[in-house]
């Protein structure tokens, strides 16, 4: 079970590193859609 944890932790980490690039690309979307219109 010791040996587990790594796996949770590093999955953990490139989830939220996942969400974070996608929040900041549909920031960045919806600015340059603002900006088009």
């Amino acid at each position: 079970m010791g040996s587990f944890r790594p796996v949770i932790v590093g999955l953990y980490h490139s989830l939220r590193l996942a969400i974070l690039i996608h929040f900041s690309l549909e920031v960045l979307f919806h600015n340059d859609c603002h900006l088009r219109s």
